[in-house]
């Protein structure tokens, strides 16, 4: 039997609000997470030598680290919706942004993955790519605490450069 809405007035849902914690969380994870890749390049480094064990070393580190980024970004993503949808007049472009990066970042774990996980990991080759990466993703990190961590600012404040798209590319 259907319930009867007569009578019922349908109202506006409130918007969501986060928790507090949520960036103070994220920058936390930050914190852990460059911690953890500046580790992963000097495994790769280490591992350039060829010697089994520090290969292994990188192999395990690099799994866990890119397993560890792609939970990140699903729960920042999560974490941030309600964040950047409230009352935030820049909140599309912020969106936008955070999701091409973070789509950006998951095709470039997905190809590292499939380095990582070869048969035979050739450290040489791995290293540079890796170093490039690691920087992108610290400077996008810095750049997300800075731009999706700091809302509330005031309408026509825009703390980010809304022509970038994030492709990293200038011009």
């Amino acid at each position: 039997m259907a319930a009867s809405t007569v009578g019922l007035v349908e109202e506006e849902a409130p918007a969501l609000r986060p928790p507090p914690d949520v960036p103070a969380r994220i920058r936390g994870e930050h914190e852990q997470l460059r911690h953890d890749l500046v580790h992963l390049v000097r495994d790769a480094e280490h591992a350039e030598s060829g010697e089994p064990l520090a290969v292994e070393r990188l192999r395990t580190r690099a799994l866990d680290v890119l397993s560890r980024l792609r939970v990140h970004m699903r729960s920042e993503e999560n974490a941030l919706a309600p964040l950047l949808a409230a009352g935030d007049p820049w909140s599309a472009l912020r969106r936008a942004r955070l999701r091409t990066d973070h789509e950006r970042q998951r095709a470039e774990l997905a190809q590292l993955a499939v380095v990582v996980t070869a048969p035979v990991l050739v450290a040489t080759e791995l290293t540079p790519r890796l170093r490039r990466f690691v920087d992108e993703l610290l400077a996008d990190m810095a750049r997300e605490e800075v731009d999706l961590l700091h809302v509330g600012l005031g309408d026509g404040e825009v703390p980010f450069d809304a022509d970038d798209d994030g492709s990293g590319e200038v011009g």
